[in-house]
Protein backbone atom coordinates (compact mmCIF):
# COMPACT_ATOMS: atom_id res chain seq x y z
CA UNK A 1 0.00 0.00 0.00
CA UNK A 2 1.26 3.45 -0.91
CA UNK A 3 -0.70 6.34 0.55
CA UNK A 4 -0.06 9.03 -2.05
CA UNK A 5 -1.75 11.70 0.10
CA UNK A 6 0.49 11.12 3.10
CA UNK A 7 3.80 11.43 1.26
CA UNK A 8 5.61 14.60 0.26
CA UNK A 9 5.88 15.00 -3.51
CA UNK A 10 9.60 14.16 -3.51
CA UNK A 11 9.00 10.96 -1.47
CA UNK A 12 6.29 9.40 -3.65
CA UNK A 13 8.75 8.43 -6.38
CA UNK A 14 11.20 6.83 -3.94
CA UNK A 15 8.37 4.97 -2.21
CA UNK A 16 7.13 3.61 -5.55
CA UNK A 17 10.37 2.95 -7.44
CA UNK A 18 12.98 2.85 -4.69
CA UNK A 19 16.46 4.23 -5.41
CA UNK A 20 20.06 3.15 -5.71
CA UNK A 21 22.66 3.70 -2.96
CA UNK A 22 23.74 7.30 -2.56
CA UNK A 23 20.99 8.74 -4.74
CA UNK A 24 19.38 10.84 -1.99
CA UNK A 25 22.40 11.19 0.31
CA UNK A 26 25.99 9.86 0.28
CA UNK A 27 25.38 7.30 3.05
CA UNK A 28 21.88 6.29 1.92
CA UNK A 29 21.47 2.55 1.16
CA UNK A 30 19.55 0.99 -1.73
CA UNK A 31 15.78 1.31 -1.31
CA UNK A 32 13.46 -1.29 -2.84
CA UNK A 33 10.24 0.46 -3.89
CA UNK A 34 6.66 -0.67 -3.54
CA UNK A 35 6.38 -1.65 -7.22
CA UNK A 36 9.24 -4.09 -6.85
CA UNK A 37 8.06 -5.38 -3.48
CA UNK A 38 4.61 -6.03 -4.98
CA UNK A 39 6.03 -8.00 -7.93
CA UNK A 40 3.72 -10.97 -8.56
CA UNK A 41 1.01 -9.43 -6.38
CA UNK A 42 -1.09 -6.35 -5.87
CA UNK A 43 -0.15 -2.72 -5.20
CA UNK A 44 -2.76 -0.37 -3.73
CA UNK A 45 -2.23 3.28 -4.66
CA UNK A 46 -4.40 5.03 -2.09
CA UNK A 47 -5.52 8.55 -3.01
CA UNK A 48 -3.86 8.41 -6.44
CA UNK A 49 -5.25 11.85 -7.31
CA UNK A 50 -2.74 13.33 -4.83
CA UNK A 51 0.21 11.93 -6.79
CA UNK A 52 2.30 14.62 -8.53
CA UNK A 53 1.82 14.86 -12.32
CA UNK A 54 5.46 14.02 -13.01
CA UNK A 55 5.20 10.84 -10.94
CA UNK A 56 1.90 9.97 -12.65
CA UNK A 57 3.78 9.86 -15.96
CA UNK A 58 6.43 7.56 -14.53
CA UNK A 59 3.80 5.25 -13.05
CA UNK A 60 2.00 5.13 -16.40
CA UNK A 61 5.23 4.21 -18.17
CA UNK A 62 6.01 1.50 -15.59
CA UNK A 63 2.53 0.01 -15.98
CA UNK A 64 2.68 0.05 -19.77
CA UNK A 65 6.20 -1.37 -20.03
CA UNK A 66 5.94 -3.57 -16.94
CA UNK A 67 9.37 -2.35 -15.96
CA UNK A 68 11.15 0.68 -14.53
CA UNK A 69 14.58 1.93 -13.55
CA UNK A 70 15.26 2.88 -9.95
CA UNK A 71 16.31 6.53 -9.53
CA UNK A 72 20.08 6.67 -9.55
CA UNK A 73 20.35 3.37 -11.43
CA UNK A 74 20.67 2.06 -14.97
CA UNK A 75 19.18 -1.44 -14.79
CA UNK A 76 15.57 -2.09 -15.78
CA UNK A 77 13.49 -3.92 -13.19
CA UNK A 78 10.76 -6.16 -14.63
CA UNK A 79 7.55 -6.27 -12.57
CA UNK A 80 4.23 -8.05 -12.83
CA UNK A 81 1.91 -6.03 -10.61
CA UNK A 82 -1.84 -5.69 -10.34
CA UNK A 83 -2.67 -2.10 -9.37
CA UNK A 84 -5.70 -0.98 -7.42
CA UNK A 85 -6.10 2.78 -7.21
CA UNK A 86 -8.41 4.67 -4.87
CA UNK A 87 -9.46 8.28 -4.68
CA UNK A 88 -12.17 10.34 -3.09
CA UNK A 89 -11.98 12.87 -5.91
CA UNK A 90 -13.78 12.98 -9.24
CA UNK A 91 -10.98 12.09 -11.67
CA UNK A 92 -12.93 13.53 -14.62
CA UNK A 93 -12.84 16.92 -12.88
CA UNK A 94 -9.17 16.45 -11.96
CA UNK A 95 -8.31 15.72 -15.62
CA UNK A 96 -10.26 18.77 -16.80
CA UNK A 97 -8.34 20.90 -14.30
CA UNK A 98 -5.01 19.46 -15.52
CA UNK A 99 -4.23 17.75 -12.21
CA UNK A 100 -4.55 14.15 -13.37
CA UNK A 101 -3.21 12.53 -16.52
CA UNK A 102 -5.91 11.28 -18.88
CA UNK A 103 -3.72 8.45 -20.18
CA UNK A 104 -3.10 7.18 -16.64
CA UNK A 105 -6.84 7.38 -15.96
CA UNK A 106 -7.59 5.08 -18.89
CA UNK A 107 -4.79 2.71 -17.83
CA UNK A 108 -6.11 2.29 -14.28
CA UNK A 109 -9.85 2.57 -14.97
CA UNK A 110 -10.16 -0.99 -16.28
CA UNK A 111 -12.61 -2.28 -13.65
CA UNK A 112 -14.07 0.76 -11.90
CA UNK A 113 -15.75 0.19 -8.56
CA UNK A 114 -17.83 3.10 -7.34
CA UNK A 115 -18.67 3.08 -3.65
CA UNK A 116 -21.68 5.18 -2.71
CA UNK A 117 -21.21 7.69 0.09
CA UNK A 118 -22.27 6.60 3.55
CA UNK A 119 -25.24 8.97 3.40
CA UNK A 120 -26.67 6.79 0.60
CA UNK A 121 -26.58 3.56 2.62
CA UNK A 122 -27.49 4.62 6.14
CA UNK A 123 -28.90 1.17 6.95
CA UNK A 124 -25.31 -0.12 7.05
CA UNK A 125 -24.29 2.36 9.76
CA UNK A 126 -25.33 0.22 12.77
CA UNK A 127 -23.24 -2.75 11.59
CA UNK A 128 -20.25 -0.55 10.77
CA UNK A 129 -20.49 1.37 14.06
CA UNK A 130 -20.61 -1.89 16.04
CA UNK A 131 -17.62 -3.22 14.08
CA UNK A 132 -15.55 -0.10 14.80
CA UNK A 133 -16.58 -0.14 18.48
CA UNK A 134 -15.51 -3.80 18.82
CA UNK A 135 -12.21 -3.12 17.04
CA UNK A 136 -11.50 -0.11 19.26
CA UNK A 137 -12.28 -2.11 22.38
CA UNK A 138 -10.06 -4.99 21.27
CA UNK A 139 -7.13 -2.74 20.41
CA UNK A 140 -7.35 -0.85 23.71
CA UNK A 141 -7.94 -3.92 25.86
CA UNK A 142 -11.26 -2.56 27.15
CA UNK A 143 -14.62 -4.27 27.29
CA UNK A 144 -16.86 -3.66 24.29
CA UNK A 145 -19.75 -1.29 24.95
CA UNK A 146 -23.15 -1.18 23.31
CA UNK A 147 -24.38 1.82 21.36
CA UNK A 148 -27.66 3.18 22.77
CA UNK A 149 -30.62 3.40 20.40
CA UNK A 150 -30.77 7.21 20.62
CA UNK A 151 -27.04 7.45 19.83
CA UNK A 152 -27.49 5.10 16.87
CA UNK A 153 -30.34 7.30 15.60
CA UNK A 154 -28.00 10.29 15.68
CA UNK A 155 -25.34 8.32 13.79
CA UNK A 156 -27.86 7.30 11.13
CA UNK A 157 -29.09 10.85 10.54
CA UNK A 158 -25.68 12.55 10.45
CA UNK A 159 -24.40 13.85 7.09
CA UNK A 160 -20.94 12.18 7.25
CA UNK A 161 -19.07 14.40 4.76
CA UNK A 162 -15.93 12.42 5.70
CA UNK A 163 -17.77 9.20 4.85
CA UNK A 164 -16.75 5.92 6.56
CA UNK A 165 -13.41 7.39 7.71
CA UNK A 166 -15.33 10.03 9.65
CA UNK A 167 -17.66 7.39 11.15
Amino acid sequence: VVNCAALAADRVEVELFGCEPGWMAPDQPRVIGALERADGGTLLLDEIADMPLETQGKVLRALQERSFTRPGGNNRREVDVRVIATTNRNLQNEMSAGRFREDLYYRINVVPIELPPLAEHRTDIPDMARHFMLAAAASSGLAARAIADDAMAVLQTAEWPGDVRQL
